[in-house]
């Protein structure tokens, strides 16, 4: 059976992306923009997001003030979505690559549901459901994901 190929052109160059990976790209941009906004929220609105979640003035691990730790997943989405972005930009894409970026979703949904029910960090009410909602986004990131690399691989 052939692949068909779509190919867009610009003034720039040709590039031919096979159909197959049409949900996939479209599902790690979606992801590029949910991370990046989060990264540019957490980056550049720390103070604010550490006391809307409740953990501004809070030691996390007995590491890090609240603060810190934004900052540091700020940083850490940063430089997620620049691997999505990486692997987004692949013809054909890589589906390795898209099968780490399923488990790092898997890690941050696991890492967040812990945290929820060991109560390890002590967030407010508004804390726990900002976790509880961007791991369920995150979550249907990664299904979509698993859907986008089986629909590649038919």
């Amino acid at each position: 059976m052939a692949t068909q190929t779509n190919t867009l052109t610009d003034t720039a160059s040709s590039i031919t992306h096979n159909p197959r990976e049409t949900l996939i790209r479209r599902v790690l941009i979606g992801n590029i923009a949910f991370s990046s906004i989060s990264a540019g929220l957490f980056l550049f609105a720390t103070e604010s997001v550490a006391e809307f979640i409740g953990i501004h003035e809070v030691m996390v691990f007995d590491l890090l003030n609240g603060v810190d730790f934004i900052t540091l997943l700020g940083v850490g989405l940063a430089i997620f979505a620049l691997y999505l972005l990486f692997t987004v930009t692949r013809n054909p894409i890589n589906t390795g690559l898209v099968w780490s970026i399923v488990a790092g979703d898997i890690i941050w949904v696991g890492a967040s549901w812990l945290l929820l029910a060991t109560g390890l960090i002590p967030f407010s009410d508004a804390g726990n459901w900002a976790v509880l909602i961007i791991a369920d986004i995150v979550l249907l990131f990664a299904i979509a994901e698993v859907i986008g690399i089986r629909r590649m691989n038919r």
